[in-house]
């Protein structure tokens, strides 16, 4: 809105701008005229500023300051032209000196507030609006009050997620958003309590994201409409029994499957899984998950690792994996994917965050190929790398 408005002042200050170009070239236009005259017949410089009178030209200060500046350099024989602009103009109750005064402060003005408005408009682009949000939002503030302690350590994009959840229940109940946000520690706490501040039910994310959300619409009495619209998110999640660390898998765009710690309400996606893992069937309905999840997440495609967390000696560490679902058809396909994936790993350098190859191989009349076992092999010391 500060970038419209700053925006809206240039439209309007170019828009007089234009105005008073006209203006000028029409006084010009006019001073031309008699000039000419002046250089040929003297004597019939009445005629023309006859014409103008007949004209009745806008006396703006910008067609009054070029008259008279252009009249100044003239033939003395023009100052007929003059005595009529000034009669002209105190039957506007203004004086010639009056309007050439306030033509030069309104090109100073102008002059200034564009400068400053250019300024501003740079300005706006350099300041690190996610700071300045976090540091004045009073949502932000209550949020970070959470038992768990993990909030403040999370990364921009999921505080904003929680903060997005925090407003769409304040908007389907009775109670503002720094009132639901306070709901929501409030019940980590009550879990704090009962459970230890490791539990993942001390962590306000439980309430606003994950299973605890039904308790917190209920505390914050909200109408059917927040949880219908908090719901419309495809969330698919594989535990993996192996180990400690919950995997959770997030579906977006065409670039893959984004990992994200934590629970989370879920909506959930058919898709081949045993044992915690994922089988693609084919490209195109890989392709159509991500499409499907395309639509319906709303976080930002940023990677988003959530760090170990310490709590008196122990260690919890929720690890992601970002999978991307691709059919292995040649040599060169294999090389290109598994460069691409090194840059996406060397770009997201966390210690917990993961990346990986969900691959298939292409439709074909018999279960296994001659050559899709020369494949296997190329594709299997890159993916150790």
């Amino acid at each position: 809105m500060l970038r419209l408005g700053l925006i809206e002042n240039l439209a309007r200050i170019t828009t007089g701008l234009a105005q008073g170009r006209r203006d000028r070239d029409l006084a010009n236009q006019w001073v031309e005229r008699l000039q000419a005259m002046a250089e040929k017949h003297p004597s019939r410089i009445v005629i023309v500023v006859a014409d103008m009178a007949r004209a009745d030209p806008s006396l703006s200060s910008a067609f009054v300051a070029e008259f008279c500046q252009r009249l100044s350099r003239l033939n003395p024989v023009l100052h007929l032209a003059r005595n009529w602009l000034e009669q002209r103009t105190l039957e506007q109750g203004l004086s010639v000196e009056q309007l050439v005064h306030q033509e030069n402060q309104s090109q100073a003005s102008d002059q200034v507030s564009v400068s400053h408005s250019i300024s501003s408009l740079r300005l706006l682009s350099a300041i690190d609006w996610k700071e300045f949000v976090e540091t004045l939002s009073l949502v932000e503030q209550t949020l970070r009050g959470e038992p768990a302690d993990v909030y403040g350590d999370m990364d921009f994009a999921t505080r904003d997620r929680y903060r997005h959840v925090v407003e769409t229940l304040a908007r389907y109940s009775p109670l503002s958003e720094i009132e639901v946000a306070r709901k929501a520690v409030e019940l980590a706490q009550e879990s704090a309590q009962q459970k230890g501040r490791e539990d993942r039910t001390a962590h306000v994310g439980f309430y606003l994201i994950d299973k605890g959300l039904p308790r917190l619409e209920r505390a914050s009495g909200a109408r059917d409409g927040g949880g219908k619209v908090l719901s419309n998110e495809v969330f698919v999640s594989f535990p993996s029994p192996s180990t400690s660390a919950e995997f959770s898998v997030h579906a977006f765009g065409h670039a893959g499957i984004r990992a994200r710690g934590g629970g989370a309400r879920r909506c959930r996606v058919a898709a081949h899984s045993l044992r915690g893992h994922i089988f693609a069937r084919s490209q195109s309905a890989g392709g159509g998950l991500m499409e499907l999840a395309r639509h319906c997440c709303c976080s930002s495609r940023d990677f988003c690792p959530v760090s170990a967390i310490h709590r008196a000696g122990s260690r919890r560490t929720v690890a992601g994996m970002v999978v991307v679902p691709t059919i292995l058809r040649s040599a060169e396909n294999i090389d290109d994917l598994l460069q691409t994936l090194e840059i996406h790993h060397l770009a997201n350098r966390d210690p917990h965050l993961h990346f990986a190859l969900l691959t298939d191989w292409p439709d074909a009349a018999q279960e296994n190929l001659p050559e899709e076992e020369a494949l296997l092999e190329r594709t299997r010391p890159g993916s150790n790398r």
